[in-house]
């Protein structure tokens, strides 16, 4: 029979007829012959925590089109023993090792966990980390990761060697090792082993200061290897040295580095100065340099008697000073004498000389000499005859 007109029949029920009769059909499939709605009993699971989620392991069947107390109709409760745990359920880092929402994995894996926090990337395990999160229960300890991001990130999170507290070191490559984006040289704070110590010479004078400056990589200039044998001290001029020349126009200024700054015996355009005690604008004894005039000093010392003033290079000779260098030639006869008479030789001695040889000069009458020169015959005396009586 078919009293629930589902179109199955009651196995229970049946008769024999040459034809069909009225709530009957020709199949004996109705397992539920009172529920017109069901062919066959239908499987309910049992929800002991009441979640609304069944345990695929405890199973019902009825007839009745709903299951009875403590049982739902699906099977996708994970832990019926644990009514936070079903599916859809937020994933707790605060269940340890729950997989709350019945995807298969527990909290320390699940991404979904709604408690999960941050970690910070530490691929390098340097201790510093770089904006790169994952997410894990707070609590757990997780290769590569730290729990709390480093208040300065890793420049480089594949070399354990560099992160911001790593020392600056000097490298071919130039490497950034302590992450503040400056390089060997161009870092203050750069390690002092492998560098090599230079000596500037800022004004290319060739003269370096004798401070040593340690650098990674050799200077592109201002610099040598070595230093100077004697050292500048003034590495801002090029004209000032050892040994550079001292000159009027830079009085005052150290050209050649030897402690002096004031001394115009130095400069090489400086003037010798000799005292002129007499004031006849000649002087004489030790030169003194210097770059302007000095009161009492003249520029010769040519002077031989610098206690007289008719006595220098322009002094005259004359008779009444015979046997004083007057001029300073060395010479202090009388042939220099303005006063001086030229005598001649009067070998006949009748007072007159001849003109033949030279004169001789002198302040006093010769022997033999006249102060003249008119003598025709030298050889004999001869006298006037004006009467002509012979």
């Amino acid at each position: 029979g078919d009293a629930d007109m589902d179109g199955a029949g009651d196995p229970a029920i049946s008769q024999s007829a040459c034809a069909q009769p009225a709530g009957y059909v020709t199949n004996a499939n109705d397992g539920c012959p009172s529920n017109s709605s069901l062919t066959s009993p239908a499987t309910y699971y049992r929800d002991a925590d009441g979640d609304t989620y069944g345990d695929l392991a405890i199973t019902e069947s009825n007839c009745l089109g709903s299951p009875s107390a403590g049982h739902v109709a699906n099977s996708a409760d994970c832990d019926d023993a644990n009514a936070t745990a079903f599916p859809g359920a937020a994933e707790l880092c605060a269940d340890a090792l729950v997989d709350n929402n019945c995807d298969g994995t527990a909290d320390s894996v699940d991404e979904l966990a709604a408690d999960k926090a941050d970690f910070f990337r530490d691929a390098d395990t340097d201790g510093y980390s770089i904006a790169t999160t994952a997410k894990f229960c707070p609590g757990t300890v997780n290769a590569g990761y730290l729990a709390v991001a480093s208040a300065q990130a890793d420049c480089n999170d594949a070399v354990n060697a560099i992160n911001p507290g790593a020392t600056e070191v000097c490298d071919a490559g130039n490497v950034d090792e302590n992450c503040n984006s400056l390089a060997d040289d161009a870092d203050l704070g750069a390690a002092d082993a492998g560098k090599t110590s230079y000596f500037a010479d800022a004004d290319a004078d060739t003269f370096t200061v004798f401070a040593a400056t340690r650098f990674c990589d050799a200077p592109a200039s201002g610099y040598a290897a070595v230093a100077s044998e004697r050292e500048d001290c003034n590495d801002a001029v090029a004209a000032i040295f050892p040994g550079a020349l001292e000159n009027c126009a830079n009085d005052g200024v150290d050209n050649d580095c030897d402690g002096e700054a004031d001394l115009d015996s130095e400069s090489i355009d400086s003037t010798g100065y000799c005292v002129d005690g007499d004031s006849d604008g000649y002087g004489t004894g030790a030169i003194t340099m210097s770059c302007t005039p000095v009161t009492g000093m003249v520029t010769n010392g040519a002077d031989c008697n610098d206690l007289d003033p008719l006595v220098s290079p322009l002094g005259v000779e004359t008779c009444a000073n015979d046997g004083i260098d007057n001029n300073c030639n060395g010479i202090s006869s009388a042939v220099e004498a303005i006063d001086s008479v030229d005598y001649f030789t009067d070998a006949d001695g009748d007072g007159f000389g001849v003109a033949a040889g030279t004169a001789t000069k002198s302040c006093t009458a010769i022997q033999g000499f006249a102060a003249n020169s008119a003598d025709c015959d030298d050889t004999q005396l001869l006298y006037a005859d004006a009467d002509g009586d012979g």
